[in-house]
């Protein structure tokens, strides 16, 4: 919410400082000052919900083709910000801002395939436009602001952000210390500082008796956003974890289904210290997995609000392991933006006629070996197979595991000895090493000989 207001509201306060740099009456100041304030705030907040209504309204009344979504709401966002910045210099942001707020908190209309086509296409802008504003700028104006410029970024860095931030949440319990001076060590300047920059820039070398330092406003301006994105983009991960508020590698689970093999499986990595999350829409497959100590809810994954409430901190994968493969599909979809589609993984489909598994789980990567379905599973464990884990040695290796278990034994996953984990999708070759422990799912019969040899270590 910080980088979504803060611009708006950056913009009408600068607004507001350059309008008085250009007012030479000073009894007209403070209420100048406020007037514009008023004018530029009520004007963009119209025009924004405005903007966002008519949209609304387009969508949850189908008046628009599918097709055409993001092009008319790339048009209405573009009429909301020329309007109001028409009637209201800078009020554009502000309206564009309330449009955009608007949309994603109204509940009429359907408005997320929008926002992901916003993400891909502002990723596209963002690095135009910081081509185009920075062509302007010559090397040697930067000798021009001499040290002047770091000294500036520095008590940006070090003084006026850790200000604020203690001063603003002073009063605030939900966060810690270590929240709080994370917050302190984060806050990079943009693209809108610098497109701000450089229209004040040009308006002030434009006035009648230009300003003397207009010309050192624009490069100051760049030095702060490149040296403050070097700074924290090169210190923040560091700083997270020093403070104990980041995982570079997270290794936890979800899993969507919560079926007696998948608590199973869970128990595994939790006993090993994995933290495991399990997602089911059947209340007594929930209930099991709390009663053997896992973390469980009752959810469903065409729920648009599921992500929002999960705690995922400590995540990094997803397995959909339900029997129904339109809900594995649905799972790896709605997860693979926030793991990434290498770390989403689906069953293997029951084998159909016309359905290959490639066409079937493009979304996510294929787990186990090919063929090994849910049904497939479910067939193995009601004759006696379990998921074991098996950690190798010199003496035990990987080919005598091979050698015990047989072709029948599915390895699912490997664990390094530095407590890594590795899931196995189908199209991977892998080939554990000693000091590693390898879950699969084995017969029992097969496992039961194990008490009677010397060999690997099974838990379970």
């Amino acid at each position: 919410w910080e980088g979504i207001l803060i611009d708006p509201i950056g913009v009408l306060l600068a607004v507001l400082v350059f309008e008085v740099l250009l007012v030479h009456e000073g009894g007209g100041l403070v209420s100048a000052a406020v007037l514009l304030a008023v004018k530029t705030t009520l004007v963009g907040v119209a025009l924004g919900l405005a903007g966002g209504i008519v949209l609304t309204e387009l969508l949850r009344r189908f008046l628009i083709p599918d097709d055409l979504h993001n092009p008319v709401s790339i048009m209405l966002v573009l009429a909301a910000y020329g309007i109001s910045d028409a009637i209201a210099h800078e009020s554009g942001l502000f309206a564009a801002t309330v449009m955009g707020i608007y949309l994603a908190n109204q509940k009429r209309a359907e408005v997320e395939h929008i926002v992901e086509f916003k993400e891909n296409i502002r990723a596209l802008l963002l690095g135009v436009l910081f081509i185009v504003l920075a062509a302007r700028l010559e090397l040697s104006s930067f000798k021009e602001i001499g040290w002047t410029a770091l000294a500036f970024v520095a008590v940006l860095i070090l003084l006026a952000r850790p200000l604020s931030v203690f001063i603003s949440t002073g009063f605030s319990k939900k966060l810690s210390l270590n929240d709080k001076l994370l917050l302190s060590w984060f806050m990079p300047r943009g693209i809108v500082a610098a497109a701000l920059s450089s229209v004040f820039a040009l308006r002030l070398a434009e006035q009648e008796h230009p300003h003397p330092q207009a010309a050192q406003l624009l490069p100051l301006v760049f030095a702060v956003i490149v040296v403050s994105i070097l700074v924290y983009g090169l210190t923040v991960p560091v700083v997270a974890r020093r403070l104990g508020l980041a995982n570079p590698n997270p290794q936890g689970v979800v899993f969507i289904g919560a079926r007696p093999w998948t608590r199973q499986l869970a128990s595994l990595l939790q006993d090993r210290g994995f933290r495991v999350r399990l997602l089911d829409t059947n209340r007594s497959n929930v209930a099991d997995a709390r009663l053997a100590g896992l973390p469980a809810t009752t959810a469903n994954v065409l729920d648009e609000d599921l992500i929002e409430h999960l705690d995922l901190g400590g995540m990094g994968r997803l397995l959909a392991l339900t029997p129904n493969e339109l809900a594995n599909r649905a799972a790896a979809r709605r997860f693979a933006p926030i793991f990434g589609r290498a770390n989403v993984f689906v069953l293997s489909p029951e084998s159909r006629k016309g359905v290959s598994s490639e066409s079937a789980n493009a979304i996510g990567r294929t787990l186990f070996a090919p063929g090994v379905s849910a049904a497939e599973i479910e067939r193995r464990t009601g004759f006696e197979a379990k998921f074991k884990a098996t950690r190798l040695s010199d003496e035990f290796t990987w080919q005598s595991f091979r050698d015990r278990y047989g072709t029948d034994a599915v390895p699912v996953m490997i664990i390094t000895a530095d407590n890594s984990l590795r899931i196995i999708a189908a199209d991977d070759k892998f080939d554990p090493k000693p000091g590693q422990t390898i879950i699969a799912l084995v017969h029992d019969e097969t496992a039961a000989t194990e008490q009677s040899r010397k060999g690997p270590t099974t838990i379970r």
